[in-house]
């Protein structure tokens, strides 16, 4: 049977808060993994999984480490203040990171490292004390319908890149391409900044909404995001 962990409240655990590990491939839902003295949410070696709708913060470490060769799906977590990261790939992981909020951080929000390659799709990334996203030397993988908030150094491009970025991954700062670095822009030519679109959605109220305004060409409305309370409480 698959292995299920939900609404729980996990913290205070030394090494990571919750660890994912071997070939494991657990669904863990409307979980609140809190102040961990090292890393919050650890999955690595071949582990997979779904994880979702949880929140992950206060970390002393990475609030979310993704290694080894670990490919689980993300999508529509709350990953929030840390002393680092809020999210690290790296080795060869893989895996799909969708409609999560990423905010506070003292380091790279996101960290893309060594060979890793995730699809990371219609994320909000925000607040990074060092940069939004940052991909590093060798690193891959697909960035679609992302927002980064306006940020010094919002997207960072390490030499060897090979990552496919689409047109309207959101940023109003210009990245920073090191030399060597081979990211794909379809249909465009490689630009110099990638153009922020502010969210039509949010009727004057000056709330984020977690997922990407529709490209011109089609409809429908994004939800705001509200921010998940603490399922013990």
């Amino acid at each position: 049977s698959t292995p299920t962990l939900v609404r729980n409240r996990i913290s205070n655990n030394e090494g990571a808060n919750l660890a994912v590990l071997d070939e494991a491939c657990p669904i863990i839902t409307d979980n609140f993994i809190t102040d961990a003295p090292a890393r919050g949410l650890v999955i690595i070696s071949k582990a997979s999984g779904t994880f979702e709708h949880n929140v992950v913060c206060n970390s002393d470490l990475a609030n979310v480490y993704v290694g080894g060769d670990a490919s689980p799906k993300l999508e529509g977590n709350v990953i929030y203040n840390g002393a680092a990261s809020g999210l690290v790939i790296e080795d060869n992981a893989k895996g799909e990171f969708n409609q999560n909020l990423i905010s506070g951080h003292e380091q790279p929000a996101v960290a893309v490292q060594g060979h890793a390659a995730p699809t990371m799709q219609r994320n909000i990334v925000m607040h990074g004390g060092c940069g939004g996203v940052w991909l590093d030397e060798h690193a891959g993988g697909e960035f679609l319908h992302n927002f980064v908030e306006p940020a010094e150094g919002a997207w960072r491009i390490g030499a060897e890149v090979e990552s496919r970025l689409s047109g309207d991954n959101l940023s109003a700062q210009e990245c920073v391409w090191e030399r060597g670095a081979g990211v794909e822009f379809p249909h465009q030519q490689k630009p110099d900044k990638v153009v922020l679109v502010f969210n039509p959605d949010v009727s004057g109220r000056g709330q984020m909404a977690l997922g990407m305004a529709a490209p011109a060409h089609q409809n429908g409305a994004i939800s705001n995001l509200p921010l998940p309370a603490d399922p013990m409480s």
